[in-house]
């Protein structure tokens, strides 16, 4: 038997015996947009899209195992580690 078999014939037992899952930026992008739609602001105007890979990488470093990652984090670092600097506080 070749070694690529053995691998896929290892990967597909894999697949039947665990399950993954997965959070992407596309995650972070709909809470970022349900949140700027519920203040009536322009999609864009609260979080920094360029921080949210970042984001989701700590996100994997810093979850509790015993619990995994929530949307209630997502929402918690979004606001932590997104949130564009307001503006309105800067003119002052």
């Amino acid at each position: 038997m070749s070694i690529l078999i053995w691998l896929e014939d290892w990967l597909k037992a894999e697949e039947l015996t665990r399950i993954t899952i997965r959070w992407s930026v596309n995650d972070l992008e709909d809470i970022a947009q349900q949140k700027e739609r519920s203040e009536n602001l322009p999609l864009g105007s609260i979080y920094d899209r360029n921080k949210f890979i970042d984001t989701l990488h700590l996100l994997r470093k810093n979850h509790d195992c015993n619990y995994g990652i929530t949307w209630y984090d997502i929402g918690f670092y979004l606001d932590e580690f997104c949130k564009l600097q307001d503006k309105s506080l800067c003119d002052s």
